[in-house]
């Protein structure tokens, strides 16, 4: 028999190796390179089994004083009834053990703090035993039938008879082992798992959220208004939630735009043209002839999630949509090459089509189409009217005059898009906004111009006297601020983002310069009456304010940070810096800021997105925006 390897070589500092058992705990303390272990073999199932024999206490191991050059390599066994099968585990040594009865079934297990591999090995009835470690994989080579780790040591099968390891105190002891070997298991099962990084360059996802008030349907969420198990529907969403319809169909969105109630957004498949959806009030078509089920004659006044609506395309393939807007109950789409369609209510010729009195807009299939032979820039809906400017820098409107927001000079209604002039004529208009009566445009000088509803100081600054201005009129702000970029016109307020500032001054003169793109400011200014974000005590100014910029995340880490992109609903605004934070102040009874509540924000505070923004609509009581996820 060979010799067997020196205790004293398993480690040099090696503390005594006991497992001591108090108040129905076991505890184990290892050496520096080792771990002695007791087995048996259960006569009754003949599983492997940890600790002594059922007859034997507890065992208190001890190493024996050895001098340099000692050929005494035993282990004592003190304070034991009868000894028991032990071994010893260490990496790499070969280590024979002397058991004086009782065979043993021999276990070979990965310790948790090591890379030792493991392996059963069935022993026979012999006195001596040898064992050896191998770097072998835990799972191919050991699966734990019950999970039960013990000090990277397994146990295979319960017997009937309980473990003997274990007193025979009751089972509350036997259930702490068990979660306690199942937490081990658990942990080094957790140290297999390979977790995948992004990339340096990752490919961004377009994501779609929406908050406000959903008792309507606006927000597309069926979830919210089924009672599935739900006493109440949900009325109110206060914070951003994430809308999965396009992503669970696999469309792919592009924009969206907000009605009064009411949510249309434009999409597209891999290999398929455009679609446009529809969700909420449906009372005059505005999301189109919505019959379901097909051929039964039930239409569908509310929609609780989006429903496609059909346009008459010449080639739905090959069709875009460039641009699309909602105002109080009508829709307006624009596309690439077949011109411009409208459907919804027509009462005031907001449609593009003559006025038919008493026409029933419920359940009406019929879709305008309004040829345009130049590329269209944007499309925006007033409460009941609407407006089209073309890239070449001309604005169309029709719908309701009564304050003067067609621009045309008159106040009466028109049924066709016609050309706006004014001061506008000469210009080249870049930019339009209105969401309701008041109507603001920008030319590419940076000038601004406005014409409508003058009853809140929208107008002041050119028109103190007159409460519609029924032409467009040039607003001397510019030379003071810089140039104007964007604007926003809600119902009783009004904002623009400055751009290139056009003053400079040298010593004592002053010149008109030129001033390059890379010193955009993006500071936004704030008039008219209502909410304005400057705090409580400020309701009205008939001039533009600014909006101090650090309430936008300017600051001294950032000193960068600009607004890029202003919108409004009619009682809110929403702003979106350079780095994809969306802010929004304003009135706050459905929750439409976004905030998670429902009070009023009297400044701007940034909404808690998990995403980079790029578009935001803002509806009179919801909002929906699209951005880019982080990675």
């Amino acid at each position: 028999m060979a010799a067997p390897t020196s205790y004293h070589a398993l480690g040099q500092n090696a503390n005594i190796l006991r497992f001591i058992w108090r108040k129905g705990f076991l505890s184990s303390m290892r050496t520096e390179h080792c771990l002695v272990t007791p087995f048996f073999t259960c006569n009754r199932c003949h599983a492997k089994r940890i600790g002594s024999s059922p007859e034997a206490s507890l065992p208190y191991y001890t190493k024996l004083p050895q001098t340099p050059g000692s050929q005494d390599h035993s282990m004592k066994l003190s304070n034991v009834r009868t000894s028991a099968s032990c071994q010893v585990i260490h990496r790499g040594t070969q280590t024979n053990i002397t058991t004086p009865h009782r065979p043993l079934q021999t276990v070979l297990l990965k310790r948790p703090h090591e890379g030792v591999s493991s392996t059963v090995n069935r022993v026979q009835p012999l006195h001596t035993l040898s064992t050896h470690t191998k770097s072998l994989s835990w799972k191919s080579r050991y699966s734990v039938s019950h999970r039960n780790l013990l000090a990277g040591v397994a146990c295979e099968g319960v017997c009937s008879l309980g473990n003997p390891l274990l007193p025979h105190s009751g089972g509350g002891v036997k259930r702490f082992m068990a979660k306690w070997m199942t937490r081990v298991y658990d942990r080094e099962r957790k140290k297999e798992i390979v977790y995948q990084y992004a990339s340096a360059e990752p490919a961004r996802s377009t994501r779609v959220y929406v908050w406000g008030y959903a008792g309507v349907g606006a927000l597309g969420l069926p979830t919210f208004l089924r009672l599935k198990g739900k006493k109440y529907p949900k009325l109110v969403q206060s914070f951003p939630h994430r809308f999965m319809f396009l992503e669970t169909n696999n469309y792919q969105p592009i924009s969206a735009a907000c009605g009064n109630g009411f949510t249309v957004f434009v999409a597209k498949r891999s290999g398929e043209g455009h679609v446009i959806l529809g969700t909420g009030i449906n009372s005059d078509s505005q999301i189109g002839y919505q019959e379901a089920p097909k051929g039964s004659g039930r239409f569908l006044d509310y929609l609780i999630e989006p429903a496609p609506i059909l346009l008459p395309f010449q080639f739905p393939e090959k069709t875009k949509i460039t641009h699309v807007a909602c105002g109080r109950a009508h829709t307006v789409v624009a596309t690439d090459t077949e011109g411009v369609f409208t459907l919804g209510n027509n009462s005031c010729g907001q449609c593009g089509r003559k006025i038919v009195e008493g026409e029933e807009y419920s359940h009406n299939p019929l879709v305008n189409k309004v040829p345009f032979d130049e590329e269209i820039r944007q499309v925006i809906c007033g409460q009941d009217h609407t407006a089209i400017l073309t890239q070449s820098g001309q604005l169309y409107t029709c719908g309701l005059g009564a304050d003067g927001q067609t621009g045309l000079g008159h106040h009466d209604c028109a049924d066709s898009l016609t050309l706006v002039r004014g001061d506008l004529q000469g210009e080249k208009i870049v930019h339009i906004a209105g969401r309701s009566d008041t109507m603001l445009a920008v030319s590419d000088k940076g000038d601004m111009f406005g014409w409508g509803n003058n009853e809140y100081y929208q107008l002041d600054c050119v028109e103190k006297d007159r409460t519609q201005v029924t032409e467009p009129r040039r607003l001397p702000i510019s030379d003071k601020i810089g140039k104007v970029t964007q604007v926003a016109a809600g119902g009783t307020n009004c904002g623009l983002v400055n751009g290139q500032s056009r003053w400079f001054c040298i010593s004592y003169f002053i010149y008109l310069l030129d001033v390059t793109d890379n010193i955009k400011r993006g500071e936004v200014y704030v008039w008219g009456y209502g909410i304005l974000g400057k705090g409580p005590a400020l309701d009205q100014s008939p001039v533009p304010t600014r909006i101090p910029p650090i309430l936008f995340g300017r600051n001294d880490f950032t000193p960068d940070t600009k607004v890029t992109s202003l919108t409004s609903g009619l009682s809110q605004f929403a702003a979106i810096t350079d780095r994809g934070d969306v802010y929004m102040w304003g009135k706050n009874k459905t929750g439409a800021l976004g905030l998670g509540t429902r009070k009023d924000q009297f400044f701007p505070l940034k909404v808690s997105l998990p995403s980079m923004a790029e578009a935001v609509s803002c509806g009179v009581d919801h909002v929906v925006c699209i951005g880019k996820s982080f990675c």
